[in-house]
């Protein structure tokens, strides 16, 4: 029974290589070099090779083969790696892609270890192809489904690499649109499984920005995102102009409270019982409460204008009233402050009707 025990203690020996000679212990005599070689103009991205025994010697990892380590390879910094394997020998190497990587999985590769006195080391390279890919079409379009033009929009992070913090700059017909279609922006060569947000910095000229809208693309198919602005009204006045001439008033009544046309929130529930009249006073005031005021001046007036039939105003009373609601329902100073600035400029375009309601230049 001993005999048998040893017979096969020195059979698992001689197929791990633990009764090399001395000199063939030496770790650092045995290398692999692995290469890694991706399509001109390609993402960067990082790889990761396992690098396992195999000790059946049937070029597969199967049960029973040792994962001798790991090898990384970023092709931003380089494109060749290596690592030293404790034995001489056959070996299999895995590759494992990024999380979205661009390019297509490769089949495991095998090689052998030879001594490095007489052959030097094992060497495999690994090809890749990019692999499935997505595409980002951004119809910019106004409330009729006309298409607009020169929009700019940012994408975040960059949908052709996934890199964090990068970002893809899109211009229509001018930078990075592969589609020359006015008001259809086309991004080819996006990487699958990961999310990215696509914000409209430049409107087209007379129109607001549309909201931003994130994307994950989950197949090599294109995924459509439709972008509608609203037209700046070329007319409003001031909430000053309102308070002041509330004889002109229309659809609204100066003692109507400002919580039967809004939805105030519990943490804002002091105005709700203030007049609309009231609220073209506010004077504003710190935290939350103080830009809820600020804002609800200029919602007052914004309501008066789109109401007004001589005042060409940017919004509808339903767009002013759900923007408002939403707004205060964030409890957020910042959101709240970004659609009174925005309000602001609405009422500021240049008022249309004189003190007695009568439209300025035959309007």
């Amino acid at each position: 029974m001993k005999k048998v025990i040893f017979l096969g203690i020195i059979a698992l020996a001689v197929v791990t290589g633990m009764f090399l000679p001395a000199s063939a212990l030496a770790n650092e005599a045995y290398t692999i070099i692995i290469h890694k070689i991706i399509p001109e103009g390609g993402p960067q991205e990082t790889f990761t090779f396992n690098v396992y025994r195999d000790i059946n010697n049937n070029g597969i990892i199967d049960e029973g083969d040792i994962l001798v380590g790991d090898v990384v390879i970023n092709t931003a910094i380089t494109d060749t790696n290596e690592i030293i394997v404790p034995w001489q020998g056959p070996y299999v190497i895995h590759e494992e892609l990024s999380t979205g990587s661009a390019y297509q999985q490769l089949d495991d590769q095998a090689t052998i270890v030879p001594d490095p006195e007489t052959c030097g080391p094992a060497e495999v390279t690994f090809t890749n192809e990019l692999g499935e890919l997505g595409k980002i079409k951004i119809l910019k379009v106004d409330e009729e489904n006309a298409a607009l033009a020169e929009a700019t929009f940012v994408i975040t992070p960059d949908p052709k690499t996934g890199i964090e913090e990068s970002s893809l700059t899109v211009i229509d017909n001018v930078l990075n649109d592969e589609d020359g279609t006015t008001g259809t922006l086309l991004v080819t060569n996006c990487l699958i499984g990961i999310t990215c947000t696509v914000t409209e910095t430049v409107p087209p000229p007379g129109y607001d920005t549309a909201p931003p809208q994130t994307v994950t693309l989950t197949s090599s198919t294109t995924v459509t995102l439709t972008f509608i602005n609203h037209a700046y009204g070329t007319q409003g006045c001031t909430p000053g102009f309102w308070k002041n001439h509330p004889d002109l008033w229309v659809g609204y009544n100066t003692d109507s409270l400002i919580g039967d046309v809004f939805d105030i929130p519990a943490e804002l529930s002091d105005l709700a019982d203030d007049t609309l009249i009231e609220a073209l006073n506010y004077g504003g005031g710190k935290g939350t409460i103080g830009a809820a005021r600020n804002l609800l001046r200029h919602a007052v007036a914004a309501l008066l204008n789109a109401s007004h039939p001589h005042v060409n105003y940017t919004m509808t009373d339903n767009q002013i009233i759900n923007a408002v609601n939403l707004a205060l329902a964030s409890l957020d100073r910042d959101t709240i402050e970004e659609l009174k600035n925005q309000l602001d400029t609405y009422n500021n375009a240049g008022c249309s009707i004189d003190a007695h309601g009568n439209p300025i230049n035959g309007d």
